[in-house]
């Protein structure tokens, strides 16, 4: 006996059934475009370094022939090169390798990524967003996984609930001190990104106004106080609140 009336066993069930040994691969619908991009950007490396060392043509005058065995050598420590008049300069052989077409391709291919993975270039690139941009701005651009990431939310928090609430009837039937049972359980998720406070004070000043938050939240919101020390500041704005009107 547990002292809890259900199993403590919470799965968090997705997309496969139970009939599968192996579950959902988040990696597996990109890992043949992931590969694609490696293939891509090795050989068009391969292409880079054979280019950092191009070939030298010269003329003719510069080279000379082994008498005895016919053999044309080149010395490539002459500092200067004699030419004829009328003579060909001596210049790089070099290929275009058409290296455009090879990024743009990768290009194309991580777009694909970004679609079939619920992500943005916002999420990998940040920096290329800037500083000033506000945080509606960068939600809007991080829609596509933060709805990735609330789906997850709704498989998880159900039985995150039900695994809180078990522990705190656990700690009653085994007399932990201070133990109370939990029945009424809420949960906030954060999205991880950074808050734009002047945006938020903006926000939540309008809705106060409006009578559609208390200080308290408000203040919770705000600057993330807890406890005693929301209460204690809570109080205090309504004094402060009460004392400017009463002026």
């Amino acid at each position: 006996a547990t002292g809890f009336d259900e199993p403590l066993v919470f799965p968090v069930h997705n997309v496969q059934t139970s009939e599968d040994t192996e579950r959902c691969d988040d990696y597996h619908d990109i890992d043949q475009l992931l590969k694609r991009v490696e293939s891509t950007l090795t050989r068009t490396g391969r292409v880079l370094d054979i280019h950092s060392e191009p070939t030298l043509g010269i003329p003719e005058t510069v080279l000379s022939k082994n008498p005895n065995t016919g053999e044309i050598t080149y010395n490539p420590k002459l500092k200067i090169i004699p030419l004829e008049e009328g003579g060909q300069m001596p210049q790089y052989v070099t290929w275009d390798g058409q290296l455009v077409a090879a990024f743009n391709l990768v290009n194309l291919i991580m777009d694909q990524f970004y679609a079939l993975s619920e992500t943005c270039k916002t999420a990998f690139e940040p920096d290329k967003v800037g500083n000033q941009i506000s945080g509606t701005a960068l939600r809007m651009l991080m829609s596509s996984p933060l709805k990735k990431v609330k789906r997850l939310k709704t498989q998880y928090d159900p039985q995150l609930k039900k695994a809180i609430r078990a522990i705190s009837y656990l700690d009653v039937a085994h007399s932990v001190q201070g133990a109370v049972k939990l029945d009424s359980i809420s949960t906030t998720w954060q999205d991880g990104l950074p808050k734009d406070f002047t945006e938020e004070c903006k926000n939540y000043v309008s809705l106060k106004m409006a009578g559609l938050v208390t200080t308290r939240r408000a203040t919770e919101a705000l600057f993330g106080l807890e406890g005693d020390e929301l209460e204690a500041e809570a109080g205090n704005l309504d004094e402060q609140n009460v004392a400017e009107g009463g002026m």
